[in-house]
Order: structure tokens, then sequence, then C-alpha cells
């Protein structure tokens, strides 16, 4: 229920925010989207901590945070488009304690042909001044369409007021989509057409046992056998008596 709460207040405010700014002045996904949070007795877990999962829970957040300030949340429901997330990485550096403030960071790295790729890092207020990272994600999501089918990630980009290619995706990020086989997959190079394959008939004898293997050994058909009483007499079987004498 607290997380449901938080939503509502984050989305709530962030739809003000759409309303007080101009769509010129609006910031574009490219930059960073700065969500305030505070530690709540049930994020805790045994060791009085914020516990892993809740993390993955407040990046969702972040994320709609992003959607809405954007103008993006317009396209997205106009469009009955609704965004998946495919694949997400973490990486902990420090830990959040009972009523610590901190800030979810929510940017978009680029895109492929497949999904975009996205950054989010969970700050706080550094003692010397300052902030420093609690933790950092890494995460790849799609849009779907509620009439089936993907949306393309150009399309995306362009409710996100993203026009042009793509910026280059950081290569330790690839490197990590493709290991998970996320990342836009290649077409499979096209076999060679049998088209240009000469025939049998058209190659030279000289080569066409080195071609088309080696000829057929004909097969030998079971060896006639003469039987007794055709043609010449037959010899009369090995031990048999002969005429008696007169």
């Amino acid at each position: 229920m607290n997380r449901l709460v938080r939503l509502l207040l984050v989305w709530l405010a962030a739809r003000r925010a759409v309303r007080r700014t101009p769509p010129q002045d609006r910031p574009s996904g490219f930059d960073e989207y700065r969500t305030p949070m505070r530690v709540m007795p049930n994020d805790l877990d045994l060791l009085r901590h914020m516990n892993n999962g809740v993390f993955f829970t407040l990046l969702d957040i972040g994320r709609v945070d992003l959607l809405v300030r954007s103008g993006a949340q317009h396209v997205v429901s106009q469009e009955r488009w609704y965004p998946v997330v495919v694949g997400e990485s973490i990486k902990f550096r420090r830990s959040l304690v009972l009523w610590e403030r901190f800030e979810i960071v929510t940017r978009v790295l680029g895109w492929d042909e497949r999904v975009v790729y996205l950054e989010q890092r969970f700050e706080r207020r550094a003692r010397g001044g300052g902030s420093e990272v609690v933790a950092e994600a890494w995460i790849v999501a799609r849009f779907l369409r509620r009439s089936g089918g993907t949306v393309p990630s150009t399309a995306v980009a362009a409710a996100f007021g993203l026009e042009g290619p793509s910026p280059e995706i950081p290569e330790p990020v690839l490197a990590w989509s493709r290991a998970l086989d996320l990342a836009h997959r290649e077409a499979a190079p096209e076999r060679p057409a049998t088209d240009n394959i000469p025939a049998t008939d058209d190659i030279p004898a000289a080569d066409r046992g080195s071609r088309a293997g080696p000829a057929a050994t004909p097969r030998r058909g079971p060896r006639a056998r003469a039987r007794p009483g055709a043609g010449t007499r037959s010899r009369r079987a090995r031990g048999s008596p002969g005429p008696r004498p007169p």
C-alpha cells in the first residue's frame, strides 16, 4: 500500500508540473529527471536498511515520473501503447537507512530497432557536500500496442521529443544487453543461391568424379545354378551305389 501511495503522489506531482510548464520549456528524454523520496519503515529488511527488492519497485516509479513529465504519457495513452521491461540490472554501492532522503535520477540513453535503453541512479546528499551514488541500474524496455504488436523504437523516441538517430549507447550497456539477448538482432546472412551451380551433365567427364562423387559400382546378381535333368545329365552323387554286375 505504501508504494501505491508513493506512485499516486509522484504521478500527481508530475501532472501538476506538466500543466505549469509550457511544451517548449519541458525537458527532453535525454535530460535527467529527479524524483525525491525518503526511506519508510516498510522499506526496511531485518538488517534495518532498505531492502534490495524495494529498489526495483522504486525504479518503476521513477520511470513513471519520466513518462509523465516529458509529455510522452499523452502520446502513449492516445495511441494505446504500454511499456514493458525486458531486462534490468542494478549495482549497489551503499545502503539507505530509515528516514534518509534520496533521489531517483532517470534518463534515456538511446535506442535501437527493438528496445529503448535507460539509466537510473539512486543518489543522496554526501557528508562533505554534493551528492553520492547509492545504486545504479540499466533498464531495457519496449512498448507494445494493446491491439497487438510492437511499437518501433523510433516512434517511442518521437513521443519523448527525441528526433534524429539515437546517440551511441555505452559499450558496457550493449555488452550486457547482448549477453542477455535483449538488443536488436542482426539479420542472418542469406544463403548462396543454387542457380549458378552447374548440373552434372555440364561438368566435364575428367572433373565429374571429384565433383559428383565416385561412380556407382554395378551390383552383381546371384549366381545361377544348374538343375538336375535340365540340359546335360547330372553327375551321380558321390557315394551312391553303381550298377550291379551281370
